[in-house]
């Protein structure tokens, strides 16, 4: 099935989780790394249990501290 990833359309397996993708494709899972899929941000600890979807809109974006 087809995801896009900031921009990027990509196929990937069918019932993948988000973490799968992030360790598939070396994707950074550091801190400061958050990822917001269909405009909605997902918590680092629901990555394992997050399942993508066909057409899925994955945004992945370094925090950025203000001051």
């Amino acid at each position: 099935m087809k995801i896009l990833i900031n921009g990027q359309i990509i196929e990937i397996q069918k019932n993948m989780t988000l973490k799968e993708l992030v360790d598939k494709k070396n994707l950074p899972n550091e801190k400061g790394v958050a990822i917001a899929i269909n405009e909605e941000i997902i918590a680092k600890t629901d990555w394992e249990t997050t399942i993508l979807k066909e057409n899925d809109n994955v945004l992945m974006f370094g925090a950025i501290q203000g001051g």
